[in-house]
């Protein structure tokens, strides 16, 4: 079985390519959608009010801008057909937003986190385990341990799942023989699909702004927070349907 060659510059292009095709396949949720989602992360910064000398609200702060920053990361990964890198950074957007979770519910656990604790470095497992013991604890988070589970099948370490859309075998004219690729990129096999993992991303990135909405609250002076939490509710039902919608499309298609 024969393996191909390949080289930087032909997969930076390929790349760049990627980018601009996928832009324009994906142009609703890219022009119209995902400025809505950015925007709401963006609108409370300017009402932040943050002492300096405050380390637990300073914290959490990063991790809010962290989970922004891999807003961004994911969306770009998925243009340019990385779509396990996606997942992967995700899950880091959703370890952020757990870790930043029990340090709003539990504050004076803050120097467990700056130890690099256990309980902090494996926070989805401490988290999970607190809603088994008691349901009313984190309660915006049973959809995000969801999501950090598949993340972490599909884009976070080596399984199987992480080769979806990425290995294929060419035959070739002689008999028995054939070309061995791992493609450098993961497209999907549709554009419906495409915007399907796009608007999942989204999605997953509107279940996290919940978890800040109390940190934010508090935080903020001048900020409309009761108007910003219902913003927050009408993307998080704007993307299911989206969602729901695509997925019939799918399934028609497969049909």
């Amino acid at each position: 079985m024969d393996v191909p060659q390949t080289n930087l510059l032909e997969f930076i292009g390929a790349e760049q390519t990627n980018l601009l095709v996928m832009m324009t396949k994906c142009h609703v949720e890219i022009a119209k959608i995902f400025p809505h989602l950015d925007g709401a992360y963006q609108a409370p910064i300017g009402f932040i009010d943050v002492n300096i000398k405050d380390e637990h609200k300073k914290t959490i702060l990063s991790l809010y801008l962290f989970t922004h920053y891999h807003l961004y990361f994911s969306t770009v990964c998925l243009l340019r057909c990385h779509i396990s890198d996606s997942f992967g950074s995700t899950r880091k957007a959703i370890d952020a937003t757990l870790t930043a979770y029990r340090l709003i519910e539990e504050p004076d656990t803050l120097p467990l986190y700056q130890q690099r604790e256990w309980s902090y470095q494996n926070i989805k497992s401490y988290v999970a385990k607190q809603i088994n013991h008691d349901p009313t604890k984190f309660v915006h988070a049973t959809q995000l341990i969801k999501l950090h589970d598949l993340c972490s099948e599909f884009g976070s370490h080596a399984d199987i799942s992480s080769f979806i859309h990425r290995v294929f075998v060419e035959p070739t004219e002689e008999a028995g023989k054939g070309l061995f690729k791992l493609g450098m990129f993961q497209i999907p096999d549709t554009d419906i699909e495409l915007r399907r993992y796009l608007v999942e991303t989204l999605l997953a990135y509107t279940h996290m702004t919940k978890v800040f909405s109390a940190f934010i609250g508090e935080l903020t002076v001048g900020l409309d927070i009761a108007a910003w939490n219902v913003k927050i509710d009408r993307l998080e039902q704007a993307f299911l349907q989206e969602a729901y919608k695509l997925d019939e499309q799918i399934t028609s298609v497969g049909k």
